[in-house]
């Protein structure tokens, strides 16, 4: 019975996929004007200084023009690099940029997604005449990681010779200050082309297919955007935040905490925290009070782990061996999941009419941060809540490596933690989690990151490590890679729902013998993705200001509440005696943007 449901499902899903339409390019094959211009299919598509009603300029999700005007795109025969970063880390998220950017999977060509990716790659080719070359830093975690790549991407971009890249794929946040360093080309500028090409950008980011709220997240400007957050790139999708439950773990106490139930199951728990709808005339029948404002809160998550815990000896002291509900390590991931999904605003960001421009600012006073750090702290106050130290990873090796991050997991996978802590959601395409879908064991279910405070909405955050893309500043090719990177943007709407609909939702988390209720849990959470400004910002002030501060990368707010086990009671005064250095150096940051190429 459940088989056939899955099948029913995936024909109905395959059926409304059919529907949907690639994103087509504003603009018509006849370019031309009453002065007699060439139809050479060339479009200025430099974005408007505002939108409508003075607002800042609309980024994605624009209406799609009729024609395709890419069948007059032909350029001399051309070779453009395309850097990446592979780095496959078993703690956090592998790189998926070989098999979904790149299309060089070990399997392409034997599992459906392979084949979209090669044949959108292909038609890319053959329309434009332009030819990639992908090429990686070396895998190495030490040499190329997360927060390493800025100072190797800037010199490769101002050493600038024949062999530097034309473009990268990198983490958000290593693009991000490398942006912040003049190393990308503005994505809106008129000024990139040179010979017949002078003054042309195939980028039209009005267009569907580009990540609205957070191409908007990753600029001080309306005028400059530096990192390509589209379709294109499936490793942002990858790099959502989640939460795992551990099902054997869950099925044992779902009587006791859904006593007026008669067979509680993980399905159960996914529908208390999938939100209601009670605002239409045909009311969800959960309407309550905890199911319309965000009932899956820090509070719940202590009741689950209270009513799981239970000592692996006799001592009174809570330790990794024990059964617990909720465990989270000094790394900057789960850190980031607990502040980058709160309501919590780090950073104020404004729009002024008047003005045609944002306006930011540190609060004086950050009441919401301090309401955040203090019920973090309770939470983690609670029996069956546990904070995993570097001596509690030595004494857990999981596939051979030893940190906390893998520590939670070995302990998730091997039923002794109902929570498995926050992970990326693309983390449960590794081996430990596909073991669980076993017939007696039941997989996995998956949550969003709980809320603080009832009320608050469920809000997705990609997280930092997710790879997006950017041009280099110098590079000659500007227009090709221009035309490349929006064929790409607008034409993987497609390989986008097929990853996430089967190869994540259907293969790694449901499946024949997953949780079925995960198929509208991530649906849920794929659709309430949040804008990632000013946690964004917090982490590149913090590392653009590092040879000034050298606390400065410390000193980010999710770092300091994991470097203290995330029992900060000090986050208020903390807060107000570094509110006035961090709003001195966003006021810095501000002016050296203003500098930048447009």
């Amino acid at each position: 019975m459940k088989k056939t449901r899955i099948i029913c499902l995936l024909l109905v899903m395959i059926m409304v996929l059919s529907c949907f339409a690639g994103c087509k390019f504003i603009g018509g094959k006849d370019n031309g004007d009453d002065e007699g211009g060439k139809d050479d299919g060339v479009v200025d598509t430099y974005a408007p200084d505002v939108g409508a009603d003075g607002g800042p300029p609309v980024i994605g999700g624009g209406t799609e023009d009729e024609g395709d005007w890419w069948e007059n795109i032909k350029y001399d025969e051309t070779n453009l690099i395309f850097m990446m970063t592979k780095c496959s880390n078993n703690e956090e998220l592998s790189s998926g940029c070989e098999r979904y950017l790149a299309g060089e999977g070990a399997d392409v060509g034997t599992e459906n997604i392979d084949k979209l990716v090669k044949d959108r790659n292909d038609a890319a080719y053959d329309l434009t005449n332009v030819t990639v070359t992908y090429k990686y830093y070396e895998d190495n975690a030490e040499l190329f990681g997360f927060s390493k790549m800025y100072d190797v991407i800037e010199k490769e971009v101002f050493a600038a010779d024949s062999s530097t890249p034309d473009m990268y794929c990198n983490w958000m946040t290593d693009l991000l200050v490398c942006s912040l360093k003049g190393c990308f080309a503005n994505l809106y500028s008129k000024q990139y082309g040179a010979g017949d090409y002078k003054g042309n950008n195939h980028f039209n980011l009005a267009n569907s297919g580009y990540m609205a709220d957070l191409m908007g997240s990753l600029t001080l400007s309306t005028q400059k955007i530096y990192v390509v957050a589209s379709d294109y790139f499936i490793d942002l999708i990858r790099a959502f935040f989640v939460v795992p439950v551990n099902v054997t773990l869950f099925n044992e106490i779902a009587p006791t905490m859904y006593p007026d139930v008669e067979k509680p199951t993980i399905d159960t728990f996914l529908e208390e925290v999938k939100p209601c709808d009670c605002t239409n005339e045909d009311k969800d029948t959960r309407c309550t009070a905890d199911c319309a404002d965000g009932g899956w809160t820090y509070d719940r998550l202590v009741e689950f782990s209270q009513a799981i815990y239970k000592p692996s000896g006799t001592s009174t002291t809570e330790n990794i061996n024990d059964r617990l509900g909720f465990a989270l390590g000094a790394n900057g991931l789960p850190a980031a999941g607990l502040v980058y999904t709160s309501s919590v605003t780090i950073i104020n960001k404004e729009w002024n009419k008047d003005a045609k421009k944002y306006d930011y600012s540190y609060p004086t006073k950050n009441q919401g941060l301090y309401d955040l750090a203090a019920k973090i702290s309770d939470m983690m106050d609670k029996n069956g809540v546990y904070f995993v130290t570097s001596s509690d990873a030595n004494s857990l090796s999981f596939e051979g490596t030893k940190t906390p991050l893998l520590a939670i997991r070995n302990q998730f996978t091997t039923d002794k933690l109902l929570f498995g802590g926050i992970i990326l959601v693309g983390s449960l395409e590794y081996q430990a989690y596909q073991d669980m879908k076993t017939s007696t064991r039941g997989g996995f279910g998956v949550v969003p990151v709980p809320v603080y405070k009832a009320g608050d909405d469920y809000l997705t955050q990609i997280h930092v490590v997710g790879r997006a893309g950017a041009i280099r500043a110098n590079t000659q090719k500007f227009v090709q890679c221009s035309a490349f990177l929006h064929y790409q943007s607008c034409n993987s709407l497609e390989i986008k729902n097929d990853y996430y609909d089967y190869t994540l939702v259907y293969g790694a988390a449901a499946g024949e013998n997953g949780v079925f209720g995960n198929v509208e849990m991530l649906k849920y959470i794929r659709q309430n993705v949040r804008t990632s400004f000013d946690k964004l910002f917090e982490d590149a002030i913090g590392f653009m200001y590092a040879d000034v501060d050298e606390n400065s990368v410390n000193n980010r707010y999710h770092t300091l509440l994991a470097n203290n086990g995330y029992q900060f009671a000090g986050m208020s005064k903390t807060y107000e005696e570094l509110q006035p250095t961090k709003a001195e150096a966003l006021k810095n940051l501000e002016a050296e943007y203003s500098k930048l190429p447009a």
